[in-house]
């Protein structure tokens, strides 16, 4: 029997047989387990920085300065850096340069997935 389906978490289940009965056989039962390890994630489609932004006061912005991009699992989150690669709380929106990095947080179930950091300039 197996209670593990595909959306089962992570981890080492016992195998479990039951009612093996048969008069024209000597069965013999062993008792076992198997894991279930964490998914090596991976991009479906990369982001890019599409255009540096010409300074108007506004943060930069998806689809406009940059594309989405799309993991295989999980959700795409994008991180913002100034250009001494600390991380900001928000997105740019005064002259600089930048750094923009999509990533994917990891779960029981998948790896952590980044794009590494592309430069991007408000100018």
């Amino acid at each position: 029997a197996c209670s593990v389906t595909s959306s089962s978490a992570c981890g080492t289940y016992d195998i479990l047989i039951s009612n093996v009965v048969n008069d024209n056989y000597n069965i013999q039962l062993t008792s076992g387990f198997y894991t279930i390890t964490m998914a090596t994630n991976e991009w479906i489609m990369e982001f890019e920085v599409l255009e540096n932004r010409t300074y108007d006061g506004l943060p930069l912005k998806l689809g406009e300065n940059f594309s989405a991009a799309t993991a295989k699992f999980g959700t795409v989150m994008y991180k913002f850096y100034n250009s001494e690669y600390q991380e900001l709380t928000t997105a740019p929106k005064e002259i600089g340069t930048y750094y923009v990095e999509a990533v994917v947080l990891e779960t029981q179930n998948f790896t952590y997935l980044t794009s590494g950091k592309r430069e991007i300039q408000i100018i």
